[in-house]
């Protein structure tokens, strides 16, 4: 795989007028488009610019600064590459179109990066969720005994078996990435487990949206969890798709461990576990839930 140069650049800004008349009035760029909230302009080498405006929701992921897209010659090397360097991507496939893919990614310094380039990926190269079958439950328990000692979990609401409760598997090239756990109550949805095998592909993305579909095509008006205070990836995670911390269940995991020793007293990086974090997610098509 040969990175060959940078192959593009987006902004999103809420100054996109001062932006596409410097670009084409002062730059003088090749203009492609040039509409108020997306705007696109092309170097004398082919390398396109593409302005966005502030509202523009398919790009909401961007930053304050640019976004930088890097041309590869083997867009299934480059993001063979970047998965095994353990770097997150925005969203869980990658952008086909023409010939060409791409794929934002998170650096290292929290910025999103691209990567762009010939589209030579083949069928099993993109992420497939389905529903959790019989088939899978032998690889699902060696999963969560492996994350969490047992196939059982504790939460606010009880003593749950995760293989009683419905799932769904998340899978690339026939290879299991991530498993989800939910269980339906009402007008509930409690996320029970979302774990994933490999990071950075957006595996937990693309579980996490899946439940949140099947959530509110059952008439749920959220989606909720428990997490503990250890866990401070998952907090950031949740909180990034839009969960809010909701209730603060101090000791908790004192009373959940005469329901289930295996958990263990420490968690990550060394941290005492002691409390129960409680997020949720409104659904907004169903306005019964308030945070």
């Amino acid at each position: 795989m040969l990175v060959q140069s940078l192959g593009w650049l987006g902004v999103r800004t809420a100054n996109t007028a001062g932006m596409r008349a410097l670009l084409r009035d002062a730059l003088k760029l090749d203009v492609l488009q040039d509409l108020p909230g997306d705007a696109r302009f092309r170097l004398a080498d082919g390398t396109e610019v593409h302005v966005y405006g502030a509202d523009d929701a398919h790009h909401a992921f961007f930053g304050e600064g640019p976004v930088v897209g890097l041309r590869v010659d083997s867009f299934r090397a480059a993001q063979a590459a970047l998965i095994e360097h353990g770097l997150e991507f925005v969203y869980p496939d990658a952008q086909r179109q023409g010939g060409s893919a791409w794929q934002h990614f998170r650096g290292p310094d929290g910025n999103i990066y691209e990567i762009i380039g010939p589209d030579d990926l083949e069928d099993g190269d993109t992420l497939r969720v389905r529903p959790l079958a019989a088939s899978d439950l032998t690889s699902a328990v060696e999963l969560w005994r492996d994350r969490w000692g047992t196939s059982t979990v504790v939460s606010s609401s009880g003593v749950h078996d995760l293989t009683a409760h419905p799932g769904l598997i998340a899978e690339l090239g026939g290879k299991m990435l991530g498993v989800a756990s939910y269980r339906l109550s009402g007008s509930d949805c409690e996320l029970l487990a979302l774990d994933s095998i490999q990071q950075g592909v957006g595996v937990g993305s693309a579980l996490l949206e899946q439940v949140t579909s099947l959530s509110a095509s059952k008439g749920c008006t959220r989606v909720w969890l428990i997490t503990t205070n250890d866990n401070v990836d998952a907090l950031r995670f949740y909180q990034r798709h839009g969960f809010e911390l909701i209730q603060f269940h101090r000791d908790a995991l004192v009373q959940w461990r005469l329901q289930k020793p295996e958990i263990p007293e420490h968690g990550l990086q060394g941290i005492p576990m002691c409390h129960a974090l409680e997020l949720q997610l409104c659904l907004p098509a169903h306005p019964g839930c308030k945070p």
